[in-house]
């Protein structure tokens, strides 16, 4: 049913909660699982009525190694055969956009990735890329919502 899984991930450890899924899928139906990391924009500064940024050489090699380091973690702790990971960057793109256009390209039966369950203010000021990719892309979804512990159990 599932030839081709992507599960996204971004490092965070809402992120990493949707890793045992895409692992159980892809293992249930010996499917091939593409784990997509998309490098967010580089940061930009304001300051002295100018914009700055890193020199580019240097914020891509920073990209670069953040996107090696987040998705050995995240291979590590998926464990499965045909295990793909690929490394994008947005750049002035949504994040929903990348992904949908990576599940285009690859030919990718279902996408599993982590939602924050955001609703209200937090939903409007942040987004919620999950959402934005549910209008994109014509495949299912499976979205894994961040569980929160319980008030009081911070430790």
């Amino acid at each position: 049913m599932f030839a081709h899984i992507l599960v996204t991930t971004d490092g965070s450890p809402t992120s990493h909660q949707a890793l045992p899924y895409a692992a159980d899928l892809a293992r249930q139906y010996q499917s091939d699982l593409t784990l997509l990391y998309v490098a967010p924009p580089p940061p930009i500064s304001y300051a002295d009525g100018a914009l700055y940024s890193l020199d580019v050489a240097e914020e891509r090699e920073l990209i670069r190694l953040e996107a090696g380091r987040v998705l050995t973690e995240a291979g590590r702790l998926l464990d499965v055969p045909n295990l793909q990971t690929v490394s994008v960057e947005a750049g002035g793109s949504q994040v929903a956009k990348v992904i949908a256009d990576e599940v285009q390209r690859r030919g990718v039966d279902v996408v599993v990735m982590g939602t924050h369950g955001r609703s209200g203010m937090a939903k409007m000021l942040l987004g919620s890329v999950a959402e934005a990719l549910l209008r994109r892309v014509e495949v299912p979804v499976l979205l894994v919502r961040s569980i929160k512990p319980p008030i009081g159990d911070h430790i």
